[in-house]
């Protein structure tokens, strides 16, 4: 008699590759094995019992068919690799109850663009560079816009991912669009994404998904966003960065790993531009993980939602360089302070503006 353990286990490995009954040759006569359907289970499963025969019955080198039965707690397939993605964007507080207020804004025009995936876009980057929920932010300030200030549908640009030929076409659209509302137009930009600085000369550009650290030429220099935004007259255009131009960002920027932070060099913005950035300096604009929205973001929305939208720019500038600042601290353990850029002609009328 031949030992049965060995024997067994020629037997088990030859079967777990079969789907169906099939024949396994042996040393004498050829013994058939029946795979049944299986389910699923999880990695750690229990134990397995092999039932030969009918009985269980010891066999020889030369046996009557033996029937393998495996339960199919036995049955096993590897867990898909990667983090699972929990999506609790529609429990956050700011993306429930957004207030709809009788408010009708036919003359704002907004360009909304939240530039996330930039992992997949290119070649050599892991998924650290991406801008946690930048999509979510862009999605959840147009319901806002629609919803609290009164925007048309057909009045806004949502973009999302953008690459480079959208957002230039985005732009060119909105600016014909100023011209053509004669000085009537009331324009807000909202910009999340990776932003970065010129290492020679400082100025900042907007990084859209499909352009590279190494091509930053490439990309959109804020300053001609700015110039696109006020070549024709408007009643005002309001800007919202939650982007940084130091290299850093969200959870990692573009060149971190090359441990490069510059500081940006400031613009100055002409005609009737306001422009509200996440960061000052060299900061990054950091993530509000738990609320699933870019800190400085958030903080945007909780604005809207506790006064309906109706606040003017002086006390939105106030709340969220205080709320982001002290926030930042307690949630990240970094400094991230908001700033507000003018320009010179609108003196302190600003202060006053809505943003419908």
């Amino acid at each position: 008699m031949c030992n049965i353990k060995s024997y067994l286990l020629a037997i088990f490995i030859v079967a777990t590759g079969l789907t169906q009954a099939q024949t396994v040759v042996g040393y004498s006569q050829s013994v058939p094995i029946e795979i049944r359907p299986q389910g699923i289970i999880t990695a750690v499963s229990s134990s397995t019992a092999i039932h030969i025969g009918s009985l269980g019955n010891a066999i020889s080198a030369i046996s009557q068919p033996v029937a393998i039965d495996i339960p199919e707690s036995v049955i096993h397939q590897r867990p898909k690799k990667g983090k699972p993605k929990t999506n609790i964007s529609g429990q956050v507080d700011v993306n429930k109850n957004i207030p709809s207020i009788n408010v009708s804004s036919p003359n704002t025009l907004v360009l909304i663009i939240g530039n996330e995936d930039y992992a997949s876009k290119q070649t050599g980057l892991d998924n650290e560079v991406n801008v946690a929920f930048a999509t979510d932010d862009a999605r959840i300030l147009k319901q806002y816009m629609t919803k609290t200030l009164g925007v048309p549908e057909r009045n806004i640009q949502l973009l999302t991912n953008a690459g480079l030929v959208d957002m230039k076409r985005a732009i060119n659209k909105l600016k014909l669009l100023i011209k053509n509302y004669r000085g009537k137009a009331n324009v807000v930009v909202y910009y999340a994404g990776h932003g970065l600085p010129h290492e020679s000369t400082r100025e900042p550009y907007l990084i859209p998904v499909d352009v590279s650290a190494n091509d930053l030429n490439m990309a959109i220099k804020l300053n001609d966003l700015y110039a696109d935004l006020t070549a024709f007259p408007s009643q005002k255009v309001v800007v919202f960065l939650d982007a940084c131009f130091s290299g850093g960002a969200r959870e990692q920027g573009l060149l971190a790993a090359r441990g490069v932070k510059i500081k940006p060099r400031e613009e100055q913005i002409q005609g009737k531009l306001v422009v509200f950035a996440a960061t000052s300096g060299n900061q990054s604009a950091l993530p509000y993980k738990e609320k699933q929205h870019g800190l400085f973001t958030y903080f945007l929305l909780k604005a809207l939602q506790d006064n309906k939208g109706q606040i003017n720019l002086g006390d939105l500038s106030e709340y969220l360089i205080k709320e982001v600042g002290i926030q930042s601290l307690i949630i990240n353990s970094r400094e991230q302070n908001p700033t507000v850029n003018k320009s010179p002609s609108v003196k302190n009328e600003w202060y006053n503006w809505m943003l419908y």
